[in-house]
């Protein structure tokens, strides 16, 4: 749940009072609520857990479960939804020496450490693409790839261009890599418009043809439409959205929130931290 935990052994240590009392450990690796002792011991990019209907809960490496999920939907005309949310490349930084061993050339341990975990996600992903060429699947699937925020610097990580890094409000730290392939989208094209996480779900929603009733409201708005026309004239302005709430009641609510709390000055002594490096 943390995402640190420790790739092999899925346990992750937070101290209660330093250098009082020893840290307190414990397994982070759950399917659901129920904690799966049987992940210890391998690599975290090889296994995830996936409960489908359509199969048991199983321990599997990622690649092997989506093909699991893959081949059960082989000539099957119902849609399937994989969603496979790797631990790599958070820290801590950790990858068989295989993969590592692949970057002779990078002096810095730590960015080949990097360089290896990134290699093994690329490697996994390619089984899951392979597999679903074989089932003949391919060519009607659509993929989106993101990640959450920027590097960090102190493991691994590498914002170029772009200054700053996780944590921080500078584009290192907001502005991802991620892309879009799959059937009604153009190929070798730059999608230039800004795209928020919240859109994400709006935009597939579209692309597969789902009619929304529009009783609920929702905070992301979809760029099927501009991603598909190749549309890179109009700029997707958060701050400019027509929401259910104007920015006025947010603005309002945030400062009565505010003013019933304690300043927080260690966030703002911590932005200014990173604003050195």
């Amino acid at each position: 749940m943390t995402g640190a935990e420790d790739y092999y052994k899925k346990t992750f240590c937070i101290p209660l009072v330093p250098n009082q009392r020893p840290a307190a450990c414990g397994f982070d690796f759950y399917d659901n609520e129920n904690r799966m002792p049987k992940a210890n011991g391998t690599y975290s990019t090889y296994q995830v857990l996936i409960h489908f209907s359509i199969i048991k809960t199983i321990i599997l490496k990622f690649a092997d479960a989506s093909r699991e999920v893959i081949k059960s939907h082989e000539g099957s005309k119902t849609p399937f939804f994989l969603y496979l949310p790797f631990q790599s490349v958070h820290y801590p930084v950790m990858v068989p020496k295989n993969y590592s061993d692949l970057y002779p050339n990078e002096k810095n341990h730590t960015r080949k450490e990097y360089m290896g975990m990134v290699t093994a996600m690329d490697e996994a992903v390619g089984h899951i693409v392979d597999e679903l060429k074989a089932a003949g699947a391919y060519e009607n699937t659509l993929f989106f790839y993101a990640t959450d925020n920027g590097g960090l610097v102190g493991a691994g990580g590498r914002n170029a261009p772009f200054r700053g890094q996780k944590a921080t409000l500078w584009q290192g730290g907001l502005r991802v890599p991620a892309f879009i392939s799959g059937p009604g989208v153009p190929s070798a094209s730059n999608y230039k418009n800004m795209m928020h996480i919240v859109d994400v779900q709006m935009t597939l929603l579209d692309a597969i043809g789902h009619q929304r009733t529009g009783e609920k409201h929702v905070d992301g708005v979809s760029h099927w439409s501009a991603i598909t026309a190749g549309d890179e004239k109009e700029t997707m302005d958060l701050l400019r959205r027509k929401r259910e709430r104007t920015y006025d009641e947010v603005e309002s609510r945030i400062q009565k929130k505010l003013a019933l709390e304690k300043p927080r000055t260690e966030i703002l002594d911590r932005i200014l931290i990173f604003a050195l490096d």
